[in-house]
C-alpha cells in the first residue's frame, strides 16, 4: 500500500533567496480496508524496506508515527532522496504598494532515477495570498503554505513556475 514514487521538496530559505537541496522521501498509506489495512495503528517506530537485485530486503530509512486512526493517512519522513535534488530560485518581485507585492519563482527538480517521481512541493508565503499564475495546478495545503504536485520524467528534469500576489 505504500506510494513509493511521493516525495516532498523543502528549501529552507529566506524571502527571495536561491536554494538548492536534496528532496525528502516521504511515502504514505492509508489505514483502511482498502489500502490492506482497515484498523488504527499504535505509535511507534515504522521501517521501509525495499527488495534489492538479489530478492534480500535493504532498509530505506525509519520513522516514529503517532497514533493513527482507522481510514486516516500515515505519512514517514524516511530521508533524503540522494538520486532526486531540487533547485529554486526567485524570478521576479514586484512591490504594488506597502501592503501588496508579487513574487515569482521557479523550482526545477531533477531526477536521477530509472523511474519518474512526483515531487510534491510545498513553498511557504506569508501573509494573504492569491495565485496568479503557476505551471502546474496549486494547492492550499495551509494558510501559510502553497503545494504543487510536479511530475519528473526518469532521467530528467521538470520545472515549476509560479506568482502569487502577497498582501502583508
Amino acid at each position: 500500500p505504500l506510494k513509493a514514487n511521493e516525495t516532498i521538496f523543502g528549501v529552507p530559505s529566506r524571502r527571495g533567496a536561491p536554494g538548492r537541496g536534496a528532496v525528502g522521501v516521504v511515502p504514505s498509506f492509508r489505514t483502511d480496508p482498502a489500502a490492506g489495512l482497515g484498523r488504527p495503528l499504535l505509535a511507534g517506530v515504522v521501517r521501509v524496506y525495499q527488495p534489492d537485485s538479489q530478492g534480500n530486503l535493504t532498509l530505506l530509512g525509519e520513522d516514529h508515527i503517532r497514533h493513527t486512526p482507522k481510514d486516516e493517512t500515515a505519512r514517514l519522513d524516511i530521508g533524503k532522496a540522494f538520486d532526486i535534488v531540487a533547485a529554486r530560485r526567485q524570478t521576479h518581485f514586484r512591490r504594488i504598494s506597502n501592503r501588496f507585492y508579487e513574487p515569482a519563482c521557479e523550482i526545477t527538480p531533477r531526477n536521477h532515477k530509472d523511474q519518474p517521481v512526483t515531487v510534491e512541493v510545498r513553498e511557504p508565503v506569508n501573509g494573504s495570498w492569491e495565485v496568479l499564475e503557476s505551471s502546474f495546478p496549486a494547492k492550499k495545503f495551509n494558510a501559510f503554505t502553497l503545494e504543487f504536485d510536479v511530475p519528473v520524467p526518469a532521467n530528467g528534469t521538470a520545472k515549476l513556475t509560479y506568482r502569487v500576489r502577497v498582501t502583508d
